[in-house]
Parts: structure tokens; C-alpha cells; sequence
């Protein structure tokens, strides 16, 4: 991982620890909390990963855990908002004395907010993504309290749930991933007490007494918090500009670079943010005998085969068309277990190609591993139309 982050901790009032992460050089910014968060497994997710490296190419960036959740000190009893103010306080606190950027995203924005308000001398921007003012804008109160009581009696239905509301296009590794690390990363108990506090909040007073500079950025189609909720939130900060963006996935990370651009854009008064580079629109993948020639971003490398790279060349060819484990393998759909054996051998062969196309080529191979989903039936999904030149003899 480039800019590799550094783990340190720190304590709030009642000596409860926080964990905390920075990573990379510069003016700070700190994000405030997610709902549910791990330092450590988050991080698995390559385009979560890359949404951070490239913020702290330019900027010292930092994000917790608040208590409760990830690494940070998990015997939590106090759910207020006040706690969660003490703790993005106690953070910011023990990286720096001077003012710093805050970023708060779904849950952390009401608490970035109320921070900005409320010491104004600590914040110079302010970034607010997806966000709302009062909770009671997000669900109808019966869904709320649906919500709430599904993530206390049974967490891990709960976390697969919620991993469809906040990124529905999500594939089915990156979902498993996303499923998998929210699980993991706190009790029941902790989820549905934090997702009561999620619906509980309410800044619009102190939106008003905002002053630092503030970008609010919201995508069009979010199905976790309305674009109406992003609207009022900006219209109640003084000289607020808002940014909206194409696309229903909740999580910034996902859905291409547009939320990140518009966060370095307006981080970067001085005019000096470039634009993510669009990914190559040409790539190839062409056998000659016992060695596979993989061309990408005008490069050319060699690999020896292997049938994992038969299978990318076979995926690539279809973009968007779900082709079964069974076919891949030559084989016939005789039996469940066929099927099975299949998908296992499929995605083991599949995921060593990836692997070793990462090494020669790390774009291609993190681009593959984003685009490429495994099980009974394999795709091929990339986020923009790639034109692939393709060869199996």
C-alpha cells in the first residue's frame, strides 16, 4: 500500500481508547467517523484503499474509529451525540493544534458539522458527503425502527441488508467484502445502539453557524440518504456550494471518481488539483503458444499461461454477460455438484491470474479484481467501456 498509514490511539474523557490512522504529508484532514468502521479491514476493499492513497498524496489524512467499533476500544455505553463530538475532538486533538479540513460522510456529517459550529477557529474547510441534517429526514419513522430492531436481532442479516441500501451495484466479491468487514467490525448491540443515534441526530440549528467555507456533495440516486436531505443541509450553511453527482451508491468509494474529485477540487483553493486520470480505453490479451502477451496504459507485458488467463480472455470478450463456471471449465451441467467443483476451481484459477497479473501490471490487475465477480456464474463489469483486443490460440 503506498503511503502506508501509521495505527495510534488515543483516549477521551472516560479513558475509553480511540484508534486512529494517518497516512501521507500536509495540510490535515481529518474524516470523521462512518457508523461502522475498521481501520484494518476496511482497507481490504482496493477502491476504498485507493480513495485514501490518493487523498493523502496531497494531504496528511486522517480517520478513527470511534469507540464501539474496529480497533478501537469496543465497551462502549455512551451513544450521545456529545461522545461522538468529545471523540473527533479528542483526535484531531492529539494530531495537531492547528485548524484542520473535516470530512464527514452519512453518519459523520451531522457530527462534522456540529464541530465546525460549534469551534470554528479549529475547522478551515468543510467537506459533507451525503449528508442530512436531521435524521428523521433519511426513513419514515416504522422504518427506522425496523431498521434498528433487524440490526439488534440478527446483525449479520442486517449487515448483508444494508450492504444492498448503501451500494446496490456492488460486485459480488466487493459485496461479500463490504458484508463481511461491517460483521466483524462491532456487536449487535453497538450496531443498533449507533444506528439509533444515526436517526436521532439533528444539526439544523447549528448548520447555520457554520463559517468555514463548506462543499456539500451528494449523488443524485443515493438510496440511503435522500438527495432531498443533502438540499437542506446545504441551503442551512451559510455559503454552502453543493455538488451533485450521478450514480445511487452511498459509499464514495465506488462509482468512479466523481466524489473525490469534487472533495480535492475544493480542498485545493490554489488551483492546483488535477482530475483523476480516466482508466485506458484499450487493453489486450493474446496467446501465442505458452505465453500470454497483456497489453495496458501503453505497456506491454508477458505472462506464461495458465487457465486463469483463458478465463479473463473469455470474460473480457463479454462485458456485462454472466458466463457459467461449467462453461469455463468445458464441462457439462450434470450434477450440483458439478456445478460446485466448478465455481471453486474457477474462482481459485481466476483469482492466481489476477494475482499474477498484478504483478507485472498492478493498474490491470486491480482493475480485474474490481471488475471481474466470481461463483456459479462469472462477469466481467467494468465501470467504463474498455476496448479489449483478445487472442486464445
Amino acid at each position: 500500500m503506498q503511503n502506508r498509514s501509521q495505527i495510534r490511539f488515543c483516549s477521551v474523557g472516560d479513558g475509553q481508547r480511540i484508534a486512529f490512522a494517518v497516512q501521507g504529508s500536509g495540510p490535515v484532514v481529518v474524516v470523521a467517523p462512518w457508523c461502522v468502521s475498521h481501520l484494518e479491514h476496511d482497507i481490504e476493499e482496493p477502491k476504498l484503499r485507493a480513495f485514501f492513497e490518493r487523498l493523502s498524496a496531497r494531504y496528511t489524512l486522517v480517520r478513527y474509529d470511534h469507540t464501539g467499533v474496529g480497533l478501537s476500544d469496543r465497551a462502549r455505553t455512551d451513544f450521545s451525540f456529545e461522545r461522538e463530538l468529545a471523540e473527533l475532538s479528542a483526535v484531531i486533538g492529539s494530531v495537531t493544534a492547528e485548524p484542520v479540513s473535516l470530512l464527514g460522510g452519512s453518519f459523520g456529517a451531522p457530527i462534522a458539522t456540529a464541530f465546525a459550529a460549534r469551534f470554528p477557529e479549529r475547522v478551515t474547510r468543510l467537506v459533507l458527503y451525503s449528508g442530512f441534517s436531521a435524521g428523521s429526514q433519511i426513513a419514515p419513522p416504522e422504518v427506522q425502527r425496523a431498521m434498528v430492531g433487524l440490526v439488534g436481532a440478527h446483525w449479520r442479516l442486517a449487515a448483508k441488508t444494508l450492504t444492498s441500501i448503501l451500494a446496490p451495484g456492488l460486485t459480488e466479491d466487493e459485496a461479500r467484502r463490504f458484508t463481511r468487514n461491517q460483521y466483524a467490525a462491532t456487536s449487535a448491540e453497538v450496531a443498533a445502539r449507533l444506528h439509533e443515534l444515526f436517526y436521532a441526530m439533528d444539526v439544523r440549528d447549528e448548520a447555520s453557524r457554520v463559517q468555514a467555507p463548506t462543499r456539500v456533495v451528494h449523488r443524485v440516486q443515493d438510496h440511503s440518504i435522500p438527495l432531498q436531505a443533502g438540499r437542506d443541509l446545504a441551503a442551512r450553511i451559510p455559503g454552502a456550494t453543493m455538488v451533485t453527482l450521478e450514480g445511487q451508491t452511498h459509499l464514495p468509494w465506488f462509482d468512479g471518481s466523481g466524489v473525490l474529485d469534487a472533495i480535492l477540487e475544493f480542498l485545493s483553493p490554489d488551483g492546483s488539483f488535477e482530475p483523476a486520470l480516466e482508466p485506458a480505453d484499450d487493453a489486450e490479451l493474446i496467446r501465442s503458444g505458452d505465453v500470454w502477451a497483456i497489453g495496458w496504459a501503453g505497456s506491454r507485458q508477458h505472462l506464461k499461461h495458465a487457465k486463469g488467463l483463458a478465463d479473463i480472455a473469455a470474460l473480457v470478450q463479454h462485458p456485462g454477460t454472466g458466463i457459467a463456471a461449467l462453461t469455463l471449465t468445458d464441462g457439462a451441467p450434470a450434477t450440483p455438484s458439478d456445478a460446485e467443483r466448478a465455481r471453486k476451481a474457477v474462482t481459485a484459477r481466476l483469482r492466481d491470474a489476477i494475482a499474477r497479473v498484478r504483478n507485472v501490471h498492478p493498474e490491470l490487475g486491480a482493475h480485474l479484481a474490481g471488475a471481474i465477480s466470481t461463483g456459479l456464474t462469472c462477469v466481467y463489469k467494468p465501470e467504463r467501456p474498455i476496448r479489449w483486443k483478445t487472442s486464445t490460440s
